[in-house]
């Protein structure tokens, strides 16, 4: 899923969105957020609010969702870059709270591996890839267990709607942003992967 195809969003400065070309209508205006290009976005940050993406659901009728693993590269979003700026980022489906991660920071000090050679280096640079796993145990960043949200909490079967969303509220203890990377910036050449194993029945 690129980044750009987002459902809803609820952004807000600083912020801000670009393609592997050039950025996207004119910084911290959440107004571009709404521009057609979004579609080709390869990196987008807000400094507090929330973004929702509709989840492709390929199950057919008899399968069981065993679990869901969903892979990004993701920093948190300071004014220029901060290497020190702790971000609680929160993840839910459906409206199920999954937990928080907490960023470590805006990482800047040398340029993304991917990102263009026309990108400002007083701009994010790159993220850290982490992947949330949603199973009958509970939710997890990278294996360490974030909440005891299953997959049965969720209720999803072949004809849910599954919408994740990651959010920074404003009045939560670290909010210090988000920003999320595509396949064209950062260090990992990957959109928004989303894995989904399951049973027969």
């Amino acid at each position: 899923i690129c980044v750009g195809h987002y459902t809803a969003i609820d952004a807000h400065p600083t912020c801000g969105l670009a393609t592997s070309t050039s950025i996207i209508g004119e910084l911290d205006d959440p107004r571009t957020f709404s521009y057609p290009e979004r579609f080709r976005a390869g990196i987008l940050w807000i400094s507090y609010g929330s973004i929702t993406y509709n989840l492709p659901n390929r199950l057919s009728a008899g399968q069981t969702l065993t679990e869901l693993q969903i892979s990004f590269e993701i920093s948190s979003e300071c004014p220029e870059v901060n290497e020190d700026y702790p971000s609680d980022i929160y993840f839910d489906i459906n409206g199920v709270p999954l937990g928080k991660w907490i960023s470590p920071g805006d990482y800047g000090a040398r340029k993304g591996i991917l990102s263009p050679v026309w990108w400002p280096e007083l701009l994010n640079q790159y993220g850290l890839l982490k992947t949330l796993i949603i199973n009958s145990e509970g939710t997890f960043i990278d294996g360490t267990k974030i909440s005891k949200t299953t997959l049965q909490d969720l209720q999803l079967d072949y004809n849910s709607t599954i919408n994740l969303t990651f959010s920074v509220p404003k009045d939560t203890a670290n909010c210090g942003g988000m920003t999320l990377f595509g396949e064209d910036f950062g260090d990992y050449n990957q959109n928004i992967k989303v894995k989904a194993y399951y049973t027969d029945v």
